[in-house]
């Protein structure tokens, strides 16, 4: 019996920087964006009540669906990984104008991972902060797209005192995360339009 040769199918640079363009703008043009986030978390406090908390959250199936499109920008195994295309970018486009843009955009994204903030407040679960990142690929991956186990126990961990607080950072990440997405795209467009990307 003949041997099958296996051929690995990956895209050309052009290809993966155009599929994150397109899928940026099916992202952008998703009816969770367009008909507004929706979300906000507000505190408040007086002596008779003491500390009250007030959250607004998006719809769960627009969320779902929005979710599809987004997860795929911040797995690290995917075509369109944020960081994959900053590297495609960095190395193919051939204006320092535009690297500067993304150097600084790369370097913001990677401080709204890791703050542990959600806004201008710091959560923490028993000492230890709660990242963005970390937060919602416990959601990502615990909830909503895979049935991990040890993500689950996790998830439902930091649920257990605080479940719209940490359900807040994963939203605001995720407002975050459209910003930079958006940002990327426009760097991405620019290089394209105006012929800086070096791709022979």
């Amino acid at each position: 019996m003949a041997r099958r040769n296996t051929i690995q199918n990956s895209f050309s640079v052009r290809e993966n920087l155009e599929l994150f363009v397109q899928r940026a703008e099916e992202l952008l043009n998703s009816r969770l964006i367009l008909n507004g986030f929706g979300t906000s978390l507000s505190f408040n406090f007086d002596r008779v009540n003491g500390l009250s908390f007030s959250s607004k959250q998006p719809d769960e199936d627009l969320l779902r669906s929005f979710l599809l499109t987004f997860r795929k920008f911040v797995s690290n195994n995917e075509a369109i990984f944020l960081f994959k295309v900053f590297n495609l970018c960095q190395q193919h486009l051939n204006s320092d104008k535009l690297k500067e843009h993304l150097i600084d955009a790369r370097q913001l994204w990677s401080q709204q991972m890791q703050s542990g903030k959600t806004g201008k407040v710091r959560f923490t679960k028993n000492g230890r902060l709660l990242f963005p990142e970390y937060v919602t690929d416990l959601w990502i991956n615990g909830y909503y797209f895979h049935d991990s186990p040890d993500k689950l126990r996790e998830l439902q961990e930091v649920l257990s005192d605080d479940s719209f607080l940490a359900r807040h950072i994963f939203l605001d990440h995720l407002v975050q995360a459209v910003r930079f997405i958006s940002y990327t795209r426009f760097i991405v467009t620019v290089g394209f339009r105006e012929g800086h990307f070096n791709l022979n």
